[in-house]
This record gives C-alpha cells, sequence and structure tokens, in this order.
C-alpha cells in the first residue's frame, strides 16, 4: 500500500499523463492498492480543473489545494502528515519521471527505508545545468559524507521515517534536506537507475533566486547536523543491494 504525492504547479499540459503512469503502475503492480494526493500549489492555468475532473474519476485521488503559491516543501509536510499508507512516493507534476522507474521503485519499497532513484542519460539536460548539478553533488557529499547517485531525484520512503523529520525547509530544496537527515539518522537505503524523459518541453533555468535557496538550504543543514545537533546526526547509513 502507497501513498503518492504528486506536486503540481501550472501542470495542465501533464498533470494527466502523470496519473495515467501512475495508475498503469498501479495495474502492473497486481492493482496494488494506493492513494494519490495532488497537492496544487496556487496553480494559475487549468491545473484546479483538471485534479477535480481526476477527482471525479478515481476515488483513490484526493487533493490539496493551496490559493497561493507556498512552495514544494509545503506540500510535502502536508502530505506527510495526511498520508494513510505505509510507504510514500513522490512523483512530480511535470512528467519527469518514467513509467519503468516509479514501476521499479514501488516494487523494491520494502528492502530498506528509502529507495532512491537516480538518472543515467544526464545529456539530456544542459551542460550548465549539469555542471551545476555535480558541484552541488559533491559539496553535499564532502560535508556530510552521504553518496548518492543524485541526491534530488523520485525517491520512495517509509512514512513513519518521513515523521520523525524536523523539515524546515519551504521550497525544492526540502527533497535534499529529507535524504540527509534520513541518512544522518543511520537508516538504511537503495538505489535505482532509470532514464528520465527527455521529449519534455518542461525544463526550469537556473535562478538567482534559486540558487540563494540551494545556499541558504545548506547551511541551515550544516548549522543544525553538524553543530547544534550533532549527537542525532551523527551514524552512517545502511546501503542495501537491489535484488533482481
Amino acid at each position: 500500500m502507497v501513498t503518492v504525492f504528486v506536486p503540481a504547479f501550472n501542470e495542465e499540459k501533464y498533470l494527466e499523463k502523470v496519473i495515467r503512469n501512475i495508475i498503469l503502475a498501479k495495474r502492473k503492480l497486481n492493482n496494488l492498492s494506493i492513494e494519490i494526493i495532488i497537492v496544487d500549489d496556487g496553480s494559475t492555468d487549468r491545473t484546479p480543473e483538471i485534479v477535480n475532473k481526476l477527482k471525479k474519476r478515481h476515488p483513490f485521488i484526493r487533493s490539496i489545494r493551496h490559493l497561493f503559491n507556498k512552495g514544494f516543501g509545503a506540500g510535502w509536510r502536508e502530505t506527510i502528515t495526511q498520508a494513510k499508507y505505509p510507504h510514500l512516493i513522490i512523483i512530480p507534476g511535470d512528467n519527469d519521471a518514467p513509467l519503468e522507474l516509479i514501476i521499479t521503485l514501488i516494487r523494491h519499497r520494502n528492502i530498506a527505508d528509502a529507495v532512491f532513484g537516480y538518472y543515467i542519460n544526464k545529456e539530456g539536460r544542459s551542460r550548465l545545468r549539469n555542471i551545476f548539478s555535480y558541484i552541488y553533488q559533491l559539496v553535499y557529499m564532502i560535508t556530510f559524507d552521504i553518496y548518492l547517485q543524485q541526491l534530488n531525484c523520485v525517491a520512495v520512503y517509509k512514512t513513519k521515517r518521513l515523521r520523525e523529520l524536523d523539515l524546515k525547509s519551504t521550497r525544492f530544496t526540502i527533497s535534499a534536506e529529507i535524504n540527509i537527515k534520513l541518512l544522518r539518522l543511520g537508516y538504511s537505503f537503495s538505489e535505482v537507475a532509470g532514464y528520465m524523459q527527455t521529449d519534455l518541453d518542461n525544463f526550469t533555468p537556473l535562478k538567482l533566486k534559486n540558487m540563494w535557496e540551494v545556499f541558504k538550504t545548506y547551511l541551515l543543514l550544516v548549522y543544525e547536523i553538524l553543530i547544534i545537533r550533532r549527537k542525532v546526526y551523527n551514524k552512517r547509513p545502511i546501503r542495501v543491494r537491489l535484488k533482481e
């Protein structure tokens, strides 16, 4: 049984495709029991209309509607609180995650406290985006002694583990906060490879505002994990080898 968190901000073009993929994954996994929580983060396009249509069609879909944009982190925290199933997976509303990776993650949900996906075909992104990502990964690896192929990607978690975390990020950097805190608490993890969709036009360019958010969250994590709560976050995570 899995709760699926679908964050959506102005995703009228892709949202129905994302839900279709999730439902197809559900069928391929022996009609697994799922609930889908769509968090509409203040969309100004047709996203709210599409969400209502999907809810009428599928009783296992619920939604949270923000009247204004609160940030990705706000949706994460609300979903963690409201999730009713023991596992929680995030599937972005921009249709970035392919069906095959969704199925693989959910199929292996029981082998560890967190199962992280990562993308092999990074050449599908711009050179600048890849350079920024590599630097980002390297800084976090050196600072927190954490070795993940991709810090921010689709992942499936044990819901009870997420509820143990004191999360502070309000924007997209909450993914890094969740992953670093879980691993520094010594929980088990595994990683699975996948191929991101490359035929999309939903590329978001790097912005000064986003870079500031990344830098700010990094400093806050350094202060919390390595200074004021270092006795709590002083464990090594346990890597679990994936069994096919």
